[in-house]
């Protein structure tokens, strides 16, 4: 008999400040060094952020909540555009 499927939560540490990790999620330059080589953003409520990853992937979200410093809610899923950025 198979146990049911358990909820799994992953919780990271990292060491930084609020306002480092917030940086890192909204400024192009710090986004490309480490998630993707071209990425766009207007980091407002109903802004949108883009990125274009290595492998030649390209996500579009839009912004549903941004609190600098505390959260950023994405309100749509990846899409993938017919055109890089």
């Amino acid at each position: 008999m198979k146990s049911p499927a358990q909820p799994v939560a992953l919780t990271p540490i990292i060491n930084a400040t609020a306002e480092q990790l917030y940086a890192a999620w909204t400024q192009p330059e710090l986004m490309q060094c480490w998630m993707a080589q071209k990425v766009e953003t207007d980091v407002h409520l109903g802004g949108h952020y883009r990125n274009e990853i290595d492998a030649g992937e390209i996500g579009s979200f839009t912004l549903a909540n941004t609190s600098p410093w505390n959260r950023i809610d994405v309100l749509s899923k990846p899409s993938k555009p017919e055109t890089s950025i």
